[in-house]
């Protein structure tokens, strides 16, 4: 008995709410049952809110498994393709439409369409010149309705601008200011938007962000949105936010190169009330661009961004969480092992608030240094004994080598090369040691403890000094997100140490 499969396809997630699921579901069983036909729900490709304008939903979305299990004989040679119109299966330009028809009837899978109970197959489309034309206009049409659905939608926008000053646009505006409804005017929130001034204030006499976000947890100054505190990305967002100086700049989507773009449109001032004064507003800007180039690595040597770097490791499988960049999006730690398909869970773990963690916590780290039970004298005998092994090694490959010259067994070989493993392993365990000893010494640890603390307090945060501190206190930092912490593993000791961290992604104004 031949397959059928069910291809459900919407434009927008609204659409779930109406009854396109039901009926699109409805009209494949009914046709299978007439039919004599397996319905095979087990790969029902659905692309629930994927637009099939533009081919998104063949590049990324259930048509692309679908293809993809026809090339990998999932889907054989005389099976079906329901789909409710030719429409629903693609809306880009007709010839380009055309293709992703013909690729599939290609591979023998007949195309149904339930709403006419029609076939597409080779034979039909070969024979039928009338039925080829009719799929032509009927993607044709379908391709218009989207480019002209697209257009009004941007035009849309356009001629609200027009009206903007009459009304707020939008109920999305800056966390410091809030929409009466009554008024229909945008109001500032007094003690927001003090705290907005405060943060032009306090970046205009030299403090970086950084340090802006860290005070402003001290003092306890309430979080705007869900965060549990503040962090220096939101600082940043703020400080290069032109709505605080009342300018209001609307954006269109638009279609270029492949790719859906932000088109910003004409900016409209005055549209919210002003927090601060055009001059405070580009003193910031000034400050932001200086600090820029004097932030660029000098002559090509790469610069360490990460604060832990071969410090942050997965809670799951103890493997490297790296950090990845994606432009102008955010930025998120990452497990390697996940991230190379090697098994592990795909977790992202918001990179900028870690951080914020990493340096806010550095008064719990220092005072929370650990105490050393081990016998000092006994790590003292255990490193005299390590060299007298070493030494010890050395003397029997010497003896060993002059037997080898004189024409000894090949086993003299095989010896040499047990002895040349042990010497590897006793001064590694020397090297432990060794380190062990120092990190018990507390003018030590309490010097790097302070270098730290001085790190956490310069201005910009020298992200490579800071991380060179770190890896001379800690062997390891878990990235536990399931707890919401970051779990501190002191070096040379079983003591730990966990703080917790805001998971949430910073929010969009």
């Amino acid at each position: 008995m031949a397959k059928a499969y069910s291809y459900l396809r919407f434009s927008t997630p609204e659409q779930l709410k109406g009854d396109s699921l039901r009926r699109q579901t409805q009209l494949a069983k009914d046709y299978t049952l007439r039919h004599n036909l397996e319905l095979d729900e087990s790969l029902t490709f659905d692309d629930l809110g994927i637009s099939a304008y533009r081919g998104k939903n063949k590049d990324t979305g259930g048509l692309a498994l679908f293809l993809e299990a026809i090339e990998a004989g999932i889907v054989k040679s005389g099976d079906y393709l329901l789909v409710e119109s030719l429409d629903r299966l693609s809306r880009e330009k007709p010839r380009k439409a055309l293709r992703v028809l013909e690729e599939i009837i290609e591979a023998g899978v007949a195309v149904v369409t339930l709403i006419d109970g029609k076939q597409y197959t080779e034979e039909v489309m070969d024979d039928d010149a009338f039925g080829l034309l009719g799929s032509l206009l009927i993607m044709s049409r379908a391709h218009e309705e989207s480019k002209t659905k697209a257009r009004r939608l941007s035009e849309a926008w356009k001629g609200k601008r027009i009206t903007a000053l009459e009304k707020p646009l939008t109920a999305m505006i800056p966390q410091w200011m809030v929409l009466n409804k009554k008024t229909s005017t945008i109001e500032l929130i007094p003690e927001r938007a003090e705290v907005v001034k405060r943060i032009f204030s306090e970046y205009g006499k030299g403090k970086g962000k950084h340090i802006i976000a860290r005070d402003l947890n001290t003092d306890n100054i309430p979080v705007f949105g869900r965060g549990k505190q503040w962090h220096s990305s939101y600082v940043f967002k703020i400080l290069t936010n032109r709505a605080c100086i009342g300018e209001f700049t609307p954006h269109h989507n638009q279609y270029i190169e492949g790719k859906i773009v932000r088109v910003p449109l004409d900016s409209i001032d005055n549209y919210y009330p002003a927090v601060v004064d055009e001059d405070t507003f580009q003193v910031a800007q000034g400050i932001k661009q200086s600090r820029t180039r004097e932030n660029k690595p000098v002559g090509g040597k790469p610069s360490i961004h990460n604060l832990l770097s071969h410090l942050a490791k997965c809670p799951l499988c103890g493997s490297t969480m790296t950090r990845v960049n994606k432009g102008n999006k955010w930025q998120y730690y990452l497990c390697t092992k996940a991230k190379t398909g090697n098994g592990c869970t795909y977790k992202t773990v918001n990179f900028e608030k870690v951080n914020d963690s990493v340096i806010n916590s550095v008064a719990d780290l220092a005072e929370n240094k650990p105490s050393f039970n081990t016998n000092e004298t006994e790590i003292r005998e255990k490193i005299n004994q390590c060299e007298i092994e070493i030494g010890v090694g050395q003397e029997s490959i010497e003896n060993l080598l002059d037997i080898a010259q004189k024409g000894g067994s090949p086993s003299v070989l095989t010896r040499i090369n047990e002895v040349e493993s042990s010497i590897e392993d006793a001064k590694k365990e020397l090297d432990r040691l060794i380190s062990t000893l120092q990190s018990m010494d507390n003018t030590l640890l309490d010097k790097r403890l302070g270098d730290l603390i001085e790190a956490s307090n310069e201005d910009p945060i020298d992200t490579q000094r800071f991380n060179a501190v770190l890896l001379s206190l800690f062997s390891k930092v878990v990235i536990n997100y399931d707890n919401l912490e970051l779990d501190y593993y002191w070096k040379d000791t079983d003591h730990v140490i966990s703080v917790p961290y805001d998971y949430l992604w910073p929010e969009a104004e």
